[in-house]
């Protein structure tokens, strides 16, 4: 069963990702922080990180997939950006780094199992990225 790491701050994302997921067959763990995430990522590492670019906590994005990838080791890290604020510049950030997928929020839960499914079987951002 492949591991899901959501890193995102948003209640109702923090909720629904899981659910969705879960019924697609997925384990999940949330994280709202960078902290959070490093550590829920040492404790069990992820097959697929959903990651939102910007969190309340001020945390940046960019620098937990940058940790993250420190942190791989060799290991697979595949990233998936989810955002409310997806702009060309960070599409195209996303695609240099090697991201998986850039999806919007609000995003179906179609895509989204579709999303991680492909990052999966694609073998997507294979060795970390950043």
């Amino acid at each position: 069963m492949s591991h899901v790491l959501i890193v995102d701050d948003e209640p109702n994302v923090v909720r629904f990702f899981p659910l969705t997921l879960q019924q697609a067959g997925f384990t999940c763990q949330a994280a709202w922080t960078k902290r959070q995430a490093l550590a829920a990522a040492a404790a069990h590492w992820p097959d697929v990180v959903l990651l939102d670019l910007t969190l309340a906590t001020a945390d940046d994005g960019w620098e937990i997939w940058d940790e993250l990838a420190l942190q791989a080791r060799g290991r697979p890290l595949r990233v998936i950006i989810v955002s409310g604020e997806l702009t060309s510049a960070r599409r195209t950030e996303a695609r240099r780094r090697g991201a998986a997928a850039t999806l919007a929020k609000t995003v179906p839960p179609a895509s989204l199992v579709k999303a991680v499914r492909t990052a999966l079987t694609a073998g997507a951002n294979a060795l970390g990225g950043g």
